[in-house]
Parts: C-alpha cells; sequence; structure tokens
C-alpha cells in the first residue's frame, strides 16, 4: 500500500483536525491521527475532527499526532511517499530520507460514540457566528468547580456565557432549534476553522467548514443561569475611550496572554480629562502599561477586561457605561457587563480563585423566564 502526497497540504490537512486530539491520552488513541475509509479522524470525548485526508480508503491505522506532524514539518521534500507494514508506517521523502513510526492496525477509538450528521440536517450558520464565539468566550472561566462558568450557553437568539465575575452575550440566529451547552474550550476552534453550517444530534453538536472539515463538541445538560437581570445596568457615566486604545491593547496582550488561566488586561481610571486612563498587561516575563487622555467625570476604579472585549470595544465602538459597581458595553448585537473595584483593592494580576466567586452584586439571578426578543 503506497500513496504519494503533498508535503504541505498533507500538513495542512492534519492540522485542521488537531483541535480532536488530547495529548494526556484520555480515551484510546485521543492522541493519534486515525486513517479509514479515505478519511482522518481525531477524538477526545470532548471534540472530535474529520475530513477527507486524500489517502486511499484502505489505508487504515492510527499513528502517534505529535511525532508524525512534528516530522512533516521539519521534513524538506516537496512531495512524500506514505506505505503501511505490519505495525509501522512508512514516510519517505524525496532526498533519501526515511522514517519508521508505529502504527496501530485496530482502530480502538470509540467512533460508535458519535453521532453521524445527516446529510438533510445541516443548517447554514450566520455570517457573524464566528465573532460571536470568539467575543463571548473570552469571558468564560477556568475554575472546574463552576462547571457552567467553563461553559458557553448558546440558544436560538444568541450566545452567551459567565464565570460569575463578568458576562457577555451576543444576539443573532444560531441556527439552533433548542438551548445547547457546550465547554469554551471545545467551541473555540469553531473560529479558525470559520466554520458555515451546523447540525444538532442528541448528544453532538456539529460544526462544517467549506474546505469539508467537520468540528464535533459534546453537548452538556447541566442547567444555565438566567442572565437577563445581570445585563441591565442602570444609570452610571457614558464614557468615551479613545479609538488608539486599540494598538496598546494588542501590545499589553503580548504579556496577558501568558496568563492562560487569566488573560485579563487592567483598567485603571480616575476623574479628569487628562493622563487620567491606564491601560496594563502583565504576565510571566514583564508587563506594559499605557496611558491615555479621556473626559470622565465619575468615581476613580479599576477593573479587568479580556483583551478581546477591549480590542473591540475600542476598535468599532469606544462608548462604555461605568457606574460605581458595574461597566457596561452595548456593542448593538452584543453586551458585556463586568464587576468594578476601586484603585486600592484591584487585584493587577487577576487570581484564578477570584473568577467563579459570586457575591450579592455579580451572582446570577435564579432562573426566570426564557426572554423573548
Amino acid at each position: 500500500m503506497l500513496a504519494v502526497v503533498d508535503r504541505a497540504f498533507f500538513l495542512h490537512t492534519l492540522e485542521c483536525v488537531a483541535p480532536g486530539l488530547s495529548a494526556n491520552e484520555v480515551v484510546s488513541q485521543s492522541g493519534s491521527f486515525v486513517f479509514q475509509s479515505g478519511v482522518v479522524l481525531t477524538y477526545n470525548e470532548e471534540v472530535a475532527c474529520r475530513t477527507k485526508s486524500g489517502l486511499p480508503p484502505d489505508f487504515t491505522g492510527a499513528v502517534k499526532a505529535k511525532a508524525f506532524i512534528e516530522l512533516l514539518r521539519k521534513m524538506d521534500s516537496e512531495k512524500v511517499k506514505l506505505s503501511v507494514e505490519p505495525g509501522t508506517l512508512v514516510v519517505l521523502g524525496s532526498q533519501r530520507d526515511r522514517a519508521r513510526m508505529r502504527m496501530d492496525a485496530e482502530i480502538t477509538i470509540p467512533l460508535a460514540d458519535l453521532e453521524k450528521p445527516r446529510k438533510d440536517d445541516w443548517r447554514p450558520v450566520h455570517e457573524e457566528f464566528n465573532d460571536a464565539v470568539n467575543i463571548v468566550q473570552a469571558v468564560a472561566g477556568n475554575d472546574p468547580s463552576q462547571f457552567v462558568g467553563m461553559c458557553l450557553h448558546l440558544t436560538p437568539k444568541w450566545i452567551e456565557a459567565t464565570d460569575g465575575f463578568q458576562l457577555a452575550r451576543y444576539r443573532l440566529d444560531t441556527g439552533l432549534t433548542e438551548n445547547v451547552l457546550v465547554k469554551r474550550d471545545a467551541l473555540k476552534h469553531v473560529v479558525p476553522l470559520d466554520v458555515t453550517k451546523v447540525c444538532q444530534t442528541p448528544k453532538w453538536l456539529h460544526f462544517r467548514n467549506p474546505a469539508g472539515v467537520t468540528l464535533s463538541v459534546l453537548r452538556h445538560l447541566d442547567p444555565y443561569p438566567d442572565l437577563k437581570k445581570n445585563l441591565r445596568v442602570e444609570g452610571g457615566t457614558p464614557t468615551a475611550l479613545p479609538k488608539s486604545l486599540a494598538q496598546a491593547v494588542q501590545v499589553a496582550s503580548i504579556f496577558s496572554k501568558e496568563n492562560a488561566d487569566a488573560n485579563q488586561l487592567v483598567v485603571n481610571l480616575k476623574p479628569g480629562k487628562e493622563k487620567n486612563l491606564m491601560v496594563t498587561g502583565i504576565g510571566t516575563s514583564g508587563e506594559y502599561s499605557k496611558v491615555f487622555d479621556v473626559l470622565y467625570g465619575g468615581q476613580g476604579m479599576a477593573f479587568t477586561i479580556p483583551p478581546e472585549i477591549l480590542q473591540h470595544v475600542a476598535t468599532k465602538h469606544s462608548e462604555c457605561v461605568l457606574t460605581p459597581t458595574r461597566l457596561k458595553v452595548e456593542g448593538g448585537k452584543w453586551d458585556y457587563v463586568t464587576s468594578l473595584g476601586s484603585p486600592d483593592n484591584i487585584i493587577t494580576q487577576p487570581k484564578k480563585e477570584t473568577h467563579g466567586k459570586e457575591t450579592e452584586e455579580t451572582r446570577p439571578p435564579e432562573e426566570e423566564a426564557e426572554e423573548t426578543e
């Protein structure tokens, strides 16, 4: 069995299904690329990815993904020959280089747990769906004891998330017929894939892009709080943010994104109109700050905010509303609300345990009747 592939294109194909890989081997072959019936598949209980492999239908087996993809990246051959021997995948380049990798002939990944969408059940997603996921996922938390805070809640009319400290809701037609709860770390992969189709099955939510890559994410049944009351922010001081803030956010996030569990920027604001707004990004390798002039007549305060949200505000909307306890951004189709602190007690490098803690001010209300829009 021999297959000749374009190395760069084949490498891109494997990278497209990488979201389904697990470094911890959570289930059998979850750290492997699985080749079967002309398809390459990855699966890790929460995420499954599949697309056409470009290999013959009888090219079957599972190979460790990390070593295989690194090998293909380092090879300098335009064309690569792949062949299967008992228990072995042989990779030949054009420069007399050869690699032999262990390959499982038997497919043990639990494919029976993965429902297959029917062709007629696919529906188009809204043109802003990927942007909506990118904005909303930024506020989901990382505290396993607050499971719903690690998830995105998708309804037929909006996508939302909260970590108990901040929340975001983006209103759009999601293409869904019922509410769905999925983990943020699973759904975030739709953004780089730029998906255009969606399909629901009893246990999974499936997405597909024009290149034919299918991403499936596991659905969860946990109840989700009604965030309607928390989206209301009455009164407050409208404050216009400078457009030049967007560039500072990009630089500051170089450092803040080093905090994998809390990628947040710190914003300090005091009354006045000169040198009274400072944005700071803090990471393990250093920090960056920049000061701006804004016209603000409220009380001094400080807050943390995801770079994705602040970037979007500075670029497209510029105005927010500040109260002594809340900041709210109304971005047309989407809303963002976060709790505020004073400059004296703000934690400049957010700690994981501060997210997900409920206070009288930030606690989501008991579930109310479904909001109609």
